[in-house]
């Protein structure tokens, strides 16, 4: 064999090679993004549940959340209306950032599918207690549309999810 010759064969040994390379990479890649996607959303569920922890550690904020999910806000004074004011921007931008997450693609779809059930419920509940608009101008413009149209029909502006009456106790 000529050395022209060998020098084509270790061309074309280089470009299976390459594309040997090109196809770990790609994989390494699609194993890196899985785990990020898993980082996400463990970090999303951490911050849910340190949310849920406060406020459940907190008797005062018991009480204002269980009225607000009741409907029964009149009573409140102005700290209390002010505290709850404050807990409603806490979980509205945990789901604003899951919601950017899963833009980014750094939320899987079934991991937001779990975070989407909860924003609608929460919005449903905002809205038959009147406090929707006020956290709706607390978030993005594009995450609050978001919102308004997957968690309402948009011809008649009536929820399509179904939230349950709180249960009394």
């Amino acid at each position: 064999m000529r050395l022209s010759h060998w020098a084509q064969l270790a061309e074309v040994l280089s470009g299976f090679a390459v594309i040997i390379t090109l196809v770990i990479l790609i994989l390494e890649v699609s194993d890196n993004t899985d785990a990020t996607r898993a980082l996400s959303y463990g970090h999303g569920v951490e911050r849910l549940n340190a949310w849920r922890f406060e406020l459940a550690d907190n008797p005062e904020l018991v009480r204002i959340f269980r009225g607000y999910r009741s409907g029964e806000v009149t009573d409140f004074s102005e700290d209390d209306l002010q505290r709850l004011d404050l807990v409603l921007s806490a979980m509205w931008a945990i789901y604003e950032s899951a919601y950017y997450s899963r833009g980014y693609n750094t939320l899987g779809e079934s991991e937001w599918g779990r975070y989407s059930v909860q924003v609608c419920r929460q919005f449903v509940q905002g809205k038959r207690t009147g406090y929707w608009k006020l956290s709706a101008a607390r978030l993005t413009n594009e995450f609050a549309r978001f919102v308004e149209s997957a968690c309402s029909d948009e011809s008649s502006g009536d929820s399509t999810f179904e939230l349950p009456e709180p249960a009394s106790g």
